[in-house]
């Protein structure tokens, strides 16, 4: 499945074998010259790129699996703040509502805003927060499995703004096609960079999935959503997958 967006795993040491977390992933943005549609993977690495600018941006993502205990918001809020992200992508809060006392406690004392899908009762939810000293964030949309929003850098004279999309794929077959075709909708207008990351809960691909009972339809239907999004993977290293430990 392709989850969230680069490597360095993360969980609490209190959590037992039988409770199995989201890893945790941060990444390097580099600026591309040239390249304007972009789709970060699992990796630890930066963008590749004929020419890049030397603006660095460092992103978060981080399936939580429930925001709904303490000792969970705990770990978020403690990994964050030992972190040097400006934005930080959150995928299954599993909360309906986020006030602005636990976004500030999660994004401790550089990330004090914020913006969220809320979760259909305990399923899904997304969260964003930022460094608002660091980026602007604005024109924030919700859609059913999505959270987006332009990301701009302050402090420098050219345009430096992207499109960030944060994504909970549904993990129930019927729904698939709905969130491949609202995939789809949020591409933007060509030469605007685009950054997704998150759960898709979703392959594209018969080697990401470490058994053989692959439905190839659904795989290639999500393919195709990707490549109508003009999309490009960035490849993991390290590991094979991003949701086991092979």
């Amino acid at each position: 499945m392709l989850r969230h967006l680069c490597a360095a795993d993360v969980g609490p040491a209190d959590v037992g074998p039988s409770e199995t977390w989201g890893v945790l992933y941060v990444a390097s943005l580099c600026w591309l010259l040239c390249l304007s549609r972009w789709w970060l993977l699992p990796e630890s690495r930066c963008v590749p790129c004929v020419a890049m600018l030397d603006t660095n941006l460092s992103i978060l993502c981080w399936n939580v699996r429930g925001l709904n205990c303490p000792d969970r918001r705990a770990a978020v809020h403690e990994t964050v703040a030992s972190s040097s992200c400006q934005l930080v992508c959150i995928q299954e809060s599993k909360l309906q509502s986020i006030d602005l006392f636990l976004a500030m406690y999660l994004g401790g004392q550089r990330l004090k805003s914020f913006a969220q899908r809320p979760a259909d009762g305990t399923k899904g939810g997304i969260l964003l927060l930022w460094d608002d000293s660091a980026v602007t964030v604005s024109n924030v949309q919700i859609g059913a499995y999505f959270l987006s929003a332009t990301v701009a850098i302050n402090n420098y004279g050219d345009d430096k703004s992207f499109k960030l999309t944060t994504v909970y794929g549904p993990t129930r077959s019927i729904h698939k096609e709905a969130f491949y075709l609202e995939l789809i909708s949020e591409k933007p207008p060509p030469g605007t960079k685009w950054l997704v990351n998150g759960d898709f809960n979703q392959i594209y691909r018969a080697r990401d999935k470490n058994r053989a009972n692959v439905d190839r339809g659904r795989l290639v239907r999500f393919r195709n959503a990707l490549n109508n999004c003009e999309l490009k993977e960035i490849h993991m290293q390290n590991r094979r997958f991003t949701w086991s430990n092979e």
